[in-house]
C-alpha cells in the first residue's frame, strides 16, 4: 500500500513542491508504482518524513539531516554539539538585542522627547562595535561581560577616569615614562584592558584598531574614559615593558 504525493501534502500541510524536492535530493525517497508512474510513500517513507520534520525543528539543515538518517551507525555527537553551540550563540545574541531594546525603551520612558544627538551617538557606537569586532569576538565579549558581572564592569568603568587622571598627573610632574611610578600605572592600565579583552590577542588587536581609527569620535563621546593620543604616547614605553 502506498500514498500519493497529493494525499500526503493534503494530510500533512506540506507543499507538493517541498515533498518533490525531498524526493529529488534523496532525503525522503518515494517508490515508483508500475506503469502509472506515480510516486508513492510507503510506511518507511512516512516514518522517515516524520524524522526529517522533527530534526528540522531543531534547526539542522537538510544536508545534516540526510547524513544523520543515511548513516545512523556514525557517531553524530560532535555534529550535534556543534549545532548546540550555534544555538547557544544565537541565544546570547538575542539576549543582547533584548538588553538593547530595554535600554531604548527606558530612554523613551524617561524622555518625553528623545535627544536626537543621543540617538545618533548610540547608533554610531553600535556601528563601530560591529565594524571592528567580528561576530566571534562580539560573542566572546558578551560571554566575558557575563563572567565579570555588572558590579565588576561598573568598577572598571569607574576606574578608568581615575587612572587617566593619575597618568596625567605623572606626565605633568615630568616623570620619566620608565619611572617606577609610571610603570605601576601601566600595570593598572593593562589590568583594565585585560579585564575587557580576556587576554585574547585578536580582540586586543581589534581594540587597538578601533581606537587608532575612531579615537576622535570615541573621545568626544566619552572624554573622561578615553585618554588623548599624547597621553597614550607617554605611557607606551612603560606598557612595552609589560609585554
Amino acid at each position: 500500500m502506498g500514498y500519493r504525493i497529493g494525499t500526503i501534502a493534503k494530510q500533512t500541510g506540506l507543499s507538493q513542491r517541498t515533498l518533490r524536492y525531498y524526493d529529488q535530493i534523496g532525503l525522503v525517497p518515494t517508490r515508483r508504482c508500475g506503469q502509472s508512474g506515480y510516486r508513492l510513500y510507503d510506511v518507511l517513507s512516512l516514518a522517515r518524513l516524520h524524522r526529517v520534520l522533527l530534526l528540522r525543528a531543531t534547526g539542522l539543515d537538510l544536508s545534516a539531516i540526510k547524513s544523520l538518517l543515511d548513516h545512523p551507525q556514525h557517531n553524530h555527537l560532535q555534529d550535534l554539539e556543534k549545532h548546540l553551540e550555534q544555538i547557544d550563540q544565537q541565544i546570547h545574541q538575542l539576549h543582547q538585542q533584548r538588553e538593547r531594546l530595554q535600554t531604548l525603551m527606558t530612554q523613551l520612558r524617561d524622555q518625553n522627547s528623545p535627544d536626537p544627538a543621543a540617538w545618533l551617538d548610540h547608533i554610531k557606537e553600535l556601528t563601530m562595535y560591529e565594524t571592528y569586532y567580528s561576530a566571534e569576538q562580539r560573542e566572546a565579549l558578551a560571554k566575558r561581560a557575563e563572567q565579570l558581572g555588572p558590579q565588576a564592569i561598573e568598577a572598571a568603568q569607574n576606574a578608568w577616569p581615575v587612572l587617566i587622571q593619575d597618568v596625567k598627573n605623572a606626565q605633568s610632574q615630568g616623570l620619566d615614562p620608565l619611572d617606577p611610578t609610571v610603570v605601576e600605572l601601566a600595570k593598572r592600565w593593562k589590568t583594565l584592558v585585560d579585564a575587557f579583552t580576556g587576554g585574547d590577542p585578536g580582540i586586543q588587536h581589534s581594540l587597538q584598531n578601533l581606537y587608532a581609527k575612531e579615537h576622535a569620535n570615541i573621545q568626544a563621546q566619552h572624554p573622561e574614559h578615553v585618554p588623548s593620543r599624547e597621553l597614550m604616547a607617554y605611557l607606551q614605553p612603560a606598557l612595552k615593558t609589560l609585554s
